[in-house]
């Protein structure tokens, strides 16, 4: 111990400052490739899941439009709705024209109907 200088422990620090950039250097190279092999190996699957949710929209599209045109069609043929049935129209139509933003033939529909007192 007593033969240890300054320069000895200067040296010891250098060298430990040293291991530890060099393991911070490896560990961001390493964390920044691995990265990007999970991204690579996540695309199919991130792939798969827009492909579902614009099918689940499509499916929600065309469900709503046709329970619209259907209780449509039945108010025309003379059928009365009830309350319950009137509110889960309003609640699709709703849905069809704020929450999916269509508007088409059922808009002038439901108008139609509003007018003639059948709805």
């Amino acid at each position: 111990m007593e033969s240890i200088t300054m320069g000895d422990i200067y040296n010891v620090l250098g060298l430990a400052a040293g291991i530890l950039s060099s393991g911070a250097v490896i560990a961001r190279f390493s964390i920044k490739h691995l990265g990007k092999i999970i991204r690579k190996e996540l695309e199919p699957i991130e792939k798969k899941i827009d492909d579902n949710t614009k099918q689940i929209h499509q499916v929600d599209i065309d469900n709503t439009k046709n329970y619209l045109q259907q209780t449509i069609s039945a108010i025309n043929e003379g059928t009365k709705l009830d309350m319950a049935a009137r509110e889960r129209f309003y609640e699709n139509y709703d849905h069809y024209t704020n929450e999916l933003h269509l508007n088409s033939w059922v808009h002038k529909e439901v108008e139609r109907l509003e007018k003639e007192g059948k709805l």
